[in-house]
């Protein structure tokens, strides 16, 4: 890991993400393109500028290309760019089991969040929460202003 830990280059994190962190949440599904790396620069950037914390997270629940997080990590760390570790992840690469296999410090992957995830689905069903999406869509799509089409000039006025 690359983690910038002085307390200069951070102010102390005192709840999970503070107001004006900076977050580049890179999916896993192939290398690193021009537009996802000027995503990455502008957070780190703007993150670094105003002494805020910089972390990673890998959107690694969907499909998955071996070796793609680690590619992208390591672009990102040759080009200069050093992040934080997120709360709740550990500070050394993780090796072990299957779930978290060669986990790279620091770097909060989806993957490893999938019992918060379910706990929170039961906490919701459980409070009678939920909603069906579709409901949620209907409801939506009523608050939502309706689209302007913008049309060229059906006719075009002769100079006189």
């Amino acid at each position: 890991m690359t983690s910038s830990s002085s307390p200069s280059s951070a102010q102390p994190v005192t709840q999970p993400f503070p107001s004006g962190t900076g977050r580049y949440a890179p999916s896993p599904s192939g290398d690193l393109h021009l537009g996802n790396l000027r995503t990455a620069i502008l957070a780190w950037a703007m993150a670094r500028r105003g002494g805020k914390p910089f972390y990673l997270r890998v959107e690694d629940l969907d499909r998955v290309r071996p070796g793609a997080a680690e590619r992208q990590i390591a672009d990102l760390a040759t080009l200069g760019l050093d992040w934080d570790a997120s709360p709740g992840t550990s500070t050394e690469r993780i090796e072990g089991s299957e779930s978290t296999e060669g986990k790279e410090a620091g770097v909060l992957y989806q993957s490893t969040r999938l019992a918060a995830y379910e706990q929170a689905v039961q906490h919701l069903r459980e409070a009678d929460s939920s909603t069906s999406v579709s409901v949620l869509a209907a409801k939506f799509r009523r608050r939502r202003a309706p689209r302007t089409v913008h049309r060229a000039p059906t006719r075009v006025l002769a100079a006189t």
